[in-house]
C-alpha cells in the first residue's frame, strides 16, 4: 500500500512538472539584443554594459549578459511563450536617465533594440583650443573654476573640473550650474609655453561653444 501511495505521489509530481513546462513553452529559443544610447539626438552603441532579463511581473532577474564592443549580446534558453522583460541602466555624469526596459515574447522577437535615452537637463560648455590661424591645438590642459582667487592660483588641483583638449582641440564640461566660471589654459606637453585665464557666464540649461585662441 505504501509503495502505491509513493508511486502515485511521484506520478502526480511528474505530471505537474510536465504541465509547468508546457505552460512555459516546451521550446526554448535565443534572442539577440542591441543596446544603444541616445544623447542629444545622436545614437551610439553601449559596450561592456550588463543587460538583465527576468519574467514580466517579477522583480528578481534570471541572469544577465554583457554587451560586446558593438553593443550586442545574446540570451539563450528563453521559453518562446513566456513574457520577459529586459532592463539596462548606465549612469553618465551630468545626464539624467531612468532605467531602460522593454517587454517581449521570444517567439515574436528574435532581435531587440534597447535604447537608453538621456536628457540634457543641465548647462554645458565646449571650448576649441586653436592657434592664431584657427588650427586645433591638442593636449592643452584646461581647468575650470568658480572662484577668481582659485583661478589666479593656477592650481588645477583646486579646480572644479579639468580636461585635456583632444585632436580637434575640443574640451567639454557638462553638468554645470548657472553662474560665472573661470578657465585657466596651459600646455601639458611643454612645446608651447602658454598660460592665460578667461572668464565666462552661463545660464540654466544653457549651452556655450567658443574658441580659445592660444598665442605662444
Amino acid at each position: 500500500m505504501y509503495k502505491t501511495i509513493i508511486l502515485s505521489i511521484t506520478f502526480c509530481a511528474l505530471l505537474l512538472s510536465c504541465d509547468k513546462q508546457k505552460d512555459l513553452g516546451s521550446e526554448s529559443v535565443e534572442v539577440s539584443v542591441q543596446l544603444t544610447n541616445k544623447i542629444s539626438g545622436s545614437t551610439g552603441a553601449v559596450e561592456e554594459q550588463k543587460v538583465y532579463v527576468h519574467r514580466s511581473g517579477e522583480d528578481s532577474f534570471l541572469f544577465y549578459e554583457v554587451t560586446d564592443e558593438d553593443g550586442n549580446c545574446t540570451f539563450s534558453g528563453l521559453h518562446k511563450n513566456v513574457e520577459y522583460e529586459l532592463k539596462a541602466e548606465k549612469k553618465i555624469e551630468g545626464l539624467t536617465h531612468s532605467a531602460t526596459s522593454k517587454s517581449f515574447y521570444p517567439e515574436d522577437a528574435d532581435a531587440i533594440e534597447l535604447v537608453m535615452t538621456y536628457d540634457e537637463s543641465f548647462s554645458k560648455v565646449e571650448f576649441y583650443c586653436v592657434d592664431s590661424s584657427g588650427f586645433p591645438i591638442p593636449t592643452v590642459d584646461v581647468c575650470l573654476y568658480n572662484s577668481p582667487v582659485l583661478a589666479d592660483s593656477g592650481d588645477c588641483s583646486v579646480s572644479l573640473e579639468s580636461g585635456v583638449s583632444d585632436n580637434d582641440g575640443l574640451v567639454r564640461f557638462i553638468g554645470l550650474d548657472a553662474g560665472t566660471y573661470q578657465l585657466t589654459v596651459r600646455d601639458t606637453v611643454g612645446f608651447i609655453p602658454i598660460y592665460f585665464r578667461s572668464s565666462f557666464s552661463i545660464a540654466t540649461n544653457g549651452t556655450l561653444t567658443d574658441s580659445l585662441e592660444i598665442i605662444p
